[in-house]
């Protein structure tokens, strides 16, 4: 649950400075995809299965949150190499595979 709270208040900031600058910003509740986009480029970031949020895209601009894959749980390539080296995550915690 502390994850889900630290997305709404990531996009809850995110929403408040974005209307200050008149970007926009889209939400997707089915796949628990944002989408922040400006003129000259976009930032989309995303909750898995696992509740844990991830970088989904930072560079040119996206117009449709459609043009956004939701985030998807990794799978782990061997016992050196668990899934949660692999997952572009946006805000890595302290501790385990970490």
């Amino acid at each position: 649950m502390g994850k889900m709270r630290l997305c709404a208040t990531l996009a809850l900031m995110l929403g408040t400075a974005a209307s200050l600058q008149g970007q926009a910003i889209q939400y997707s509740e089915s796949q628990k995809v944002w989408l922040l986009a400006t003129k000259h480029n976009s930032y989309a970031m995303g909750v898995d299965a696992n509740g844990t949020l991830q970088n989904l895209h930072w560079g040119a601009p996206l117009w449709r949150i459609a043009d956004v894959q939701a985030a998807t749980v990794k799978r782990d390539i061997s016992s050196f190499d668990p899934r949660q080296m692999l997952e572009n995550e946006e805000y890595a915690g302290w501790g385990g595979a970490r």
